[in-house]
């Protein structure tokens, strides 16, 4: 067993396989949504024991999101497709999930015995440098979106993490390493592309249902699907960042000089240096972010306070030393702070619906 505490700061198409559909007369509403599906989207509905099937169930952040068998999974490439997938589904009260990235550490992106949408192949990066704009597909990873806007000297306010997905990043918030520029992921956001409950497609923006734009910002998959975002785009920045091997401390600054170490403890290995947004969040695809497993996640967020970090760390240490002969398990703790620069530039930049819990600085 091991324990590390992890200090993030922020100054910081398809594949085809033979397949069979069900048996029409099966009662399982699962399956008579797959079955309609399958009539209308052959060759993106994928079923249990196909290639695709099983690759895409691999494809989790957790286990326990891995381990719900759904009917089928549909794999859509359009928003009309989606469309399409959301009207079977409605009017034959099919339960049903949805997948941009399937990073999540909970069961939510995955159903038992329902329908999944995974939206892994709604991937456009259409950058637009005239509007000074890119629109992302909920499929699409941070990886992906930063290299390619790398190419023309710039980036957008998104993930820390290479592998997670557009999709719910943008729709659940999105803490980036320029947020102390320009705010949450959300906050950059100027318009969506949405899949309503009935099939309808709408543009969501500021002038155009505004209140649903305006709740979308966190609204995660409670009001729609987001087939596509449009977000404002930056100028590629250079960052100071990297990782410290004591306990894990991962720190990124956007100041051109260096600034002091966090820690007077000698580092095992120090990975620190002067480089891009890409290549900084790279460094977290090996760290200890990204090892799959079955996990629990809790969080709580509070006024910022220094005695009562360290005794949430002892309390935590006391309960894990315990297990210290459990295999294989591990425990992390994860302080985020979200300090005044946060809601300042969330408000500067459009406003969310963060700004109803601002009081103090917090940390989560």
């Amino acid at each position: 067993m091991k324990s590390r505490i992890l200090l993030l700061l922020i100054n910081l198409a398809s594949l085809k396989a033979d397949q069979t559909p069900f048996s029409k007369n099966t009662a399982d509403p699962g399956h008579l949504c797959c079955n309609k599906l399958f009539e209308s989207l052959p060759s993106k509905v994928h079923l249990p024991g196909s290639v695709e099937y099983e690759r895409q169930q691999y494809d989790y952040y957790s286990l326990q999101q891995a381990e719900l068998q759904p009917s089928c999974r549909v794999t859509p490439t359009t928003s009309s497709d989606v469309s399409l997938i959301m009207k079977t589904v409605t009017t034959n009260l099919c339960p049903f999930a949805v997948r941009s990235g399937g990073h999540s550490a909970w069961p939510g992106s995955n159903v038992q015995g329902g329908v999944t949408l995974d939206l892994s192949q709604l991937t456009i990066i259409d950058i637009d440098e005239k509007r000074g704009t890119v629109g992302l597909g909920p499929g699409s990873r941070w990886k992906a979106v930063y290299a390619a806007m790398e190419q023309y000297n710039l980036t957008v306010v998104g993930g820390r993490s290479p592998n997670v997905g557009v999709g719910g990043f943008m729709l659940g918030g999105g803490i980036s390493l320029l947020s102390f520029r320009r705010g949450f992921g959300c906050d950059n956001i100027v318009n969506y592309e949405i899949v309503l409950a009935d099939g309808t497609i709408l543009d969501v923006n500021a002038t155009s249902h505004s209140d649903l734009f305006w709740a979308l910002k966190l609204g995660s998959t409670n009001y729609g699907i987001v087939t596509r975002s449009t977000t404002r785009e930056e100028l590629q920045v250079i960052i100071i960042g990297g990782g410290d091997e004591i306990v894990s401390v991962w720190h990124a600054s956007l100041d051109s000089v260096p600034g002091a170490s966090l820690t007077d403890t000698p580092t095992i290995a120090d990975s620190t240096r002067t480089t891009s947004l890409l290549n900084l969040v790279g460094d977290l695809q090996s760290s200890a972010f990204v090892e799959t497993g079955r996990r629990r996640t809790y969080t709580l967020t509070v006024k910022l306070d220094a005695p009562f970090l360290w005794d949430v760390f002892k309390h935590a240490k006391d309960i894990f030393d315990k297990l210290e002969y459990v295999s294989g398990m591990h425990w992390y703790l994860i302080y985020q702070p979200i300090t005044k620069g946060f809601p300042i530039k969330s408000s500067e930049t459009g406003g969310s619906p963060f700004k109803v819990f601002w009081k103090s600085p917090m940390t989560t």
